[in-house]
């Protein structure tokens, strides 16, 4: 079975080190983002493993 590891936060600064490391380390991951989503290369790269969703956090209604 595959490991998913959830990243809040993972196309900032630090969120995007840790969404590299998780697929180089052969994990699948999903992470959200406020505005802006990783980059088109990453995605490209890790298409079978990674998946993006905007979402505010700070919003109750969002992830009800």
């Amino acid at each position: 079975m595959k490991k998913l590891f959830l990243v809040t936060g993972g196309a900032g600064d630090i969120g995007a080190a840790i969404v590299k490391t998780l697929l180089e380390s052969g994990v699948s991951v999903d992470y959200t983002y406020f505005s802006k989503p990783l980059d088109d290369a990453i995605h490209a790269d890790y298409a079978s493993a990674l998946n993006g969703y905007q979402v505010d956090l700070s919003d109750p209604a969002a992830v009800d």
